[in-house]
């Protein structure tokens, strides 16, 4: 269960899990936990994760957003199957390289 990092957070009320995929869940159950869990492990609510996917010059990336604590964490692979197994790596082992959000600036 993911355990809040912050004090700040704030999602909709509803169910537990946003969505559900049990191929998915098997495959990459820690990064399937930020996309669909709704709930801190203490039980108050929390925003769900994104994954942004794409290939850029061979490559394929993917970053999952932690929008209840702010954060992203990037990975890549030669194939879309690498990238996603590369980030579960990336959280299994517990060396994950979270980078904060950069307060957006806008321009002039």
């Amino acid at each position: 269960m993911i355990r809040r990092q912050s004090a700040s957070t704030k999602c909709d009320t509803g169910a537990v899990f946003a969505a559900r995929d049990v191929v998915m869940e098997a495959e990459y159950p820690l990064m399937t936990e930020y996309l669909v869990t709704r709930t801190f492990e203490d039980g108050s609510e929390r925003e769900t994760s994104t994954l942004l996917v794409f290939a850029a010059e061979g490559v394929w990336k993917v970053c999952l957003n932690d929008r209840a604590e702010q954060r992203a964490l990037w990975a890549s692979g030669a194939s879309y199957g690498d990238a996603l197994a590369a980030l579960e790596k990336l959280l299994d082992s517990g060396a994950e390289t979270w980078r904060p959000y950069k307060p957006y600036k806008k321009g002039k």
